[in-house]
């Protein structure tokens, strides 16, 4: 029992009489390359320079306006977020898995009628 890929001779561009690789198109892409890290870098810089410039102001994303201009902070509800993005993307869950999601969102529902 020989292999017979291991006694098969490779052959090179030299031995089927075909000239080098063209370079040309190598040296291209490495430029694109190049200046898209560098169109890329100055961007970022310029964004950065922008956010300096501007003055900061507290994130809305969790907050909501309350009587009298008072900010409140407004819990948001993750506790379906892994059986959602499982629904998304098409998973089937076994029905262990189904109990200990279940088990979970229970002991953080407790967890946060206690506070």
């Amino acid at each position: 029992m020989v292999d017979d890929i291991k006694k098969k001779k490779l052959t090179s561009r030299d031995d089927l009489g075909l000239p080098l690789p063209p370079t040309d198109l190598k040296l291209k892409a490495i430029a694109k390359i190049q200046r898209s890290n560098a169109a890329q870098a100055s961007k970022q810089e310029a964004a950065k320079a922008e956010k300096e410039d501007k003055p900061k102001a507290p994130p809305a994303a969790n907050k909501r306006r309350g009587r009298g201009g008072v900010t409140e902070e407004v819990d948001v509800d993750l506790g379906n977020v892994d059986v959602e993005f499982l629904n998304y993307k098409g998973l089937v869950m076994t029905k262990k898995q189904k109990a200990a999601f279940a088990a979970r969102a229970a002991k953080a529902k407790k967890k946060q009628d206690r506070r």
